[in-house]
């Protein structure tokens, strides 16, 4: 799955056949302890699937998204975005923050503030709901799907968002600090 996600040329059919697999293959999903931790997204199957865990700040001709990371704490959710501004400047560092809880197969959370480029809570792009099937969880992967409908094609035109986990203990630093950013703070 990851070997396919990481190819120049990636074939959307092959990347949901292999989460439908995945998915069937997974015992019960215990949503709330599995999808703990910090993730690095390694893709995002549409610019839907994307603007769900990005500010929708960082567009435009002059910044690129260079990096998103979730991290997944008990009750917390924040999506941290990484853009790359163009010329001799410094990466961008901004937040979505929301509360989450979970069902048996899925995650559900609501982004209730966007953190700026000064750490200062903002209004976020998105008042939505957002409820994603946890299709695929384990200690390296993470697959969220948004519409899945049923039967065996039911990935096919889903929106999907696909994590690797980072190392427990300061994973998520070093990829900030490699970045150029700065850190977050100590997990509560």
């Amino acid at each position: 799955m990851l070997k396919e996600c990481g190819e120049e040329t990636r074939s959307l059919t092959t990347i949901a056949k292999l989460v439908g697999e995945l998915a069937e293959e997974q015992a019960p999903v215990k949503v709330k302890r599995e999808v703990l931790g910090d993730w690095k997204l390694v893709f995002a199957s549409d610019e839907l699937a994307a603007a769900i865990v990005t500010t929708g700040v960082a567009t435009g001709p002059f910044r690129l998204v260079e990096d998103v990371l979730l991290r997944v704490q008990p009750g917390q959710l924040r999506a941290i975005e990484i853009a790359r501004r163009f010329g001799p400047f410094g990466n961008e560092k901004r937040a979505l923050v929301g509360k989450w809880s979970a069902t048996p197969r899925s995650m559900r959370w609501r982004w209730g503030w966007m953190e700026d480029l000064q750490g200062r809570e903002a209004q976020p792009q998105s008042n939505e709901v957002y409820e994603p099937l946890v299709a695929h969880a384990s200690p390296e992967m993470l697959i969220l799907s948004f519409g899945a409908t049923e039967g065996p094609r039911r990935f096919v035109d889903a929106p999907l968002l696909i994590f690797t986990s980072l190392p427990k203990k300061g994973g998520l630093d070093k990829e900030l600090d490699s970045l150029g950013v700065d850190k977050e703070d100590e997990l509560q």
